[in-house]
């Protein structure tokens, strides 16, 4: 699974998302250009789990923060707007669908300034927050989407 931002700004549109350590086993997830995500993730559509095999990270919430951590996620996360492409050659079905986080349907995604982060990274880079309330004023809504290929479909 590979993970992009779609914003009303054209400046962060479509940047992909990066993981910066920011404590022992912590990831915090930023925005950077393709070709620096280091972000790549199975989706487990039973368990509703985005996670690292190369790295036993899951992609979860802390606080109002997207981080990758080890150890067990709270967080589950559901597609919504999917689109399917079916490659009937390969034997694989290409997806995109909106990152939900199921269990808080009330809240939206955002790429915060200055977000009070562990070590200041969201100083110089967007750092992706989740909010349930009112934002501070230093963040812009976007939505998260995943780009997936299902084989065996």
């Amino acid at each position: 699974m590979e993970l992009f931002i779609r914003a009303s700004n054209s400046t962060i549109s479509n940047l992909h998302l990066n993981g910066i350590n920011e404590g022992s086993g912590i990831d915090y997830v930023f925005l950077a250009e393709t070709e620096l995500s280091n972000i790549r993730l199975l989706y487990n559509s039973v368990t509703r789990k985005a996670e690292s095999l190369a790295t036993k990270r899951q992609l979860m919430l802390l606080d109002k923060f997207v981080a990758l951590s080890q150890g067990v996620s709270l967080t589950t996360w559901d597609l919504s707007e999917i689109v399917r492409l079916h490659d009937i050659a390969k034997g694989v079905t290409y997806i995109q669908g909106r990152i939900v986080p199921n269990n808080y349907a009330d809240g939206n995604f955002y790429a915060c300034t200055n977000a009070s982060d562990p070590n200041g990274y969201s100083d110089i880079l967007p750092e992706l927050v989740y909010y349930s309330g009112i934002p501070e004023a230093n963040c812009l809504k976007v939505y998260v989407y995943a780009n997936l290929i299902e084989k065996g479909r």
